[in-house]
């Protein structure tokens, strides 16, 4: 390896391990305030009050005179429940239901109550959302408004909380294809892929790193991989033509070398 090539490769080693030190002082950051955030909302749900107002809707009748009838109704139950269970006669019942007058029956309204409907903050909360797909929802929402550092921080946390997600490592490889660091990229597919071996995404994006680095016939290999996956697909086809393309230029390009053959010694 001549010496420019070993000075490029220094730098981009250099590069690597400073743009790692600082992502890593993103996560510890961002983590640290997540643990703060969830610790606080845990003490406000526990001192939050337990007791709760009775149902919606419930509602209580009172009529008037409603002591003296309630005495009487409760001896005649009383009278009643002491004969045999074959000596009640239900019909009795309906019949006078039947001369029921609603019209004429008389409500006590001061006696009436309605119960107040249950307060919002005192309502049971709901399940916390689990914390690693928070960070990668999170991380997918500052992906979509043009947000690619703030992606690539929410996807960092997200692999803090489960290193083995190559959902994750596939999407921040995409944020990071969005800020032109293709080695991390590269990087990051490569990571998901050997989790996942035929995740489609990362073989795509793996593709397209390798095609900017100038990795062209490793990247052309993705790009067969991905197509017995999904061979209908028209961006992952656009894409082999713009690598095969780039293949039959560079090769055009590269010089011409006589190679003179050895003769056979008789």
């Amino acid at each position: 390896m001549n010496p420019a090539d070993q000075q490029r490769r220094m730098l981009e080693m250099q590069h690597k391990i400073r743009n790692d030190a600082q992502q890593q002082q993103h996560y510890l950051g961002e983590f640290a305030d997540w643990n703060r955030d969830i610790a606080k909302k845990d003490k406000e749900r526990r001192a939050a009050p337990t007791d709760l107002p009775p149902v919606r809707g419930g509602m209580r009748v009172g009529v008037r005179n409603s002591a003296a009838k309630s005495d009487a109704g409760a001896a005649q139950h009383r009278k009643q429940s002491a004969k045999a269970p074959g000596a009640h006669v239900y019909d009795k019942g309906y019949k006078k239901w039947e001369q029921f007058d609603a019209d004429n029956y008389d409500i006590d309204e001061e006696a009436t109550t309605v119960v107040e409907e249950v307060p919002a903050d005192a309502r049971p909360l709901a399940e916390p959302e689990n914390p690693e797909e928070a960070q990668r929802r999170l991380g997918n929402e500052k992906f979509s408004k043009g947000d690619y550092e703030g992606a690539v921080r929410s996807y960092s946390l997200c692999l803090g909380l489960k290193a083995r997600n190559h959902v994750a490592l596939s999407n921040r490889a995409m944020a990071y294809l969005k800020q032109n660091q293709y080695n991390n990229a590269e990087a990051d597919c490569d990571t998901a892929l050997s989790y996942e071996p035929d995740h489609f995404k990362s073989l795509q994006r793996r593709a397209t790193a390798r095609h900017a680095l100038g990795k062209h016939r490793a990247a052309a290999q993705d790009v067969m991989r991905a197509l017995r996956i999904e061979p209908a697909s028209k961006a992952l086809l656009a894409q082999q033509q713009r690598i095969l393309a780039a293949l039959r230029s560079a090769a055009a390009d590269a010089p011409f070398v006589s190679v003179r053959a050895a003769e056979a010694s008789s």
